[in-house]
């Protein structure tokens, strides 16, 4: 796999005051070894730990608000090296002391289904989280999920009536490619 050009969605939260500035500079770093093709809208994402659907939670408080997009990208790396390429940057911005914090999930590696302890694809919880599948349906929505055979699109339909974020910047824009 490494060497060939692959497909992949990445989706970045960042839960911080410095929110746009913070994910212009992870999309910055993601570029080092992604080439970018496509990104959906940020939006403002919120939830209550309490609500069983809530959005991940990654200061494990009662309520939080943080900025969501998702990247469609090409890159070389093998799954398991972006996987790892991707941690190493949510350690370099990753900040208790300046209360912010980032996630960076590998919710799909092209048609690929995959299960290690690691590294599960497509992402286990992509189907179920509004701020990953909606967002993912807007770069690739053609995109068949290969265990649930239904493109994004059509799996959208479940959250259409959910309150789970507002529309915040179009992505191109703000994440600058």
């Amino acid at each position: 796999m490494a060497g060939e050009v692959h497909e992949t969605l990445v989706g970045i939260k960042v839960f911080s005051n410095e929110g746009q500035e913070l994910l212009a500079d992870v999309a910055k770093d993601l570029r080092e070894k992604m080439a970018f093709v496509g990104a959906s809208s940020v939006y403002r994402v919120w939830g209550n730990i309490n609500h069983p659907e809530h959005i991940h939670d990654l200061r494990r408080i009662e309520s939080f608000d943080g900025l969501a997009a998702v990247i469609k990208a090409r890159t070389t790396l093998s799954p398991h090296e972006l996987l790892k390429f991707l941690q190493d940057v949510e350690i370099k911005y990753r900040s208790e002391v300046l209360r912010r914090s980032i996630s960076l999930n590998l919710l799909v590696y092209e048609d690929l289904t995959y299960m290690t302890p690691e590294l599960t694809l497509p992402h286990p919880e992509l189907h179920r989280r509004p701020e990953s599948l909606l967002l993912a349906a807007e770069v690739w929505g053609e995109y068949v999920h290969p265990v649930l055979k239904e493109n994004l699109y059509t799996l959208t339909r479940q959250f259409h009536d959910e309150q789970w974020g507002r529309f915040y910047a179009q992505g191109k824009t703000l994440l600058d490619f």
